[in-house]
């Protein structure tokens, strides 16, 4: 068990804590998402998916999950939502048109080099892009924040 993965885990769950409580002081919450979507006559569950890009350690996983689990329990506002994790690093990667249908998505922290040649992290830079300019809502989390 390392230390510094350790540590890096712990900065990650900090980092997400504090975008949490940004989002809150500055009114940008989901609660404030609800309202607007009741105001217009919507009532929809809100769709949320988590780009899992590396696994977590083996020691943290066992106690608590992978980041995808970490993520919903953390930021899971109501029963109204749905989650799906992809893991990306295995392949397992939506398509453009499935990312497209999400009301926001979150990419993890990974081991890897964001700057790698790897096929599965081209891919996902690809529908990353794609989701920016349709100006989707991605939180990106250490690795992520880098693609």
């Amino acid at each position: 068990f390392s230390y510094s993965l350790f540590g890096t885990f712990v900065s990650c769950l900090l980092l997400v804590e504090a975008v949490n409580r940004y989002l809150i002081r500055t009114d940008i919450n989901y609660q404030n998402i609800n309202q607007s979507w009741e105001m217009e006559g919507e009532s929809k569950p809100k769709k949320f998916c988590v780009l899992i890009a590396g696994p977590v350690v083996e020691e943290l996983q066992v106690k608590f999950g992978h980041y995808g689990d970490m993520f919903e329990k953390l930021l899971r506002q109501g029963i109204d939502e749905s989650w799906k994790f992809y893991f990306c690093m295995e392949g397992d990667i939506p398509s453009d048109a499935e990312l497209s249908t999400y009301d926001a998505m979150i990419v993890t922290g990974s081991k890897h080099d964001a700057h790698a040649d790897h096929p599965w992290l081209n891919i996902l830079k690809a529908r990353l892009a794609a989701a920016y300019k349709r100006k989707q809502k991605i939180l990106a989390i250490c690795f992520g924040h880098q693609l």
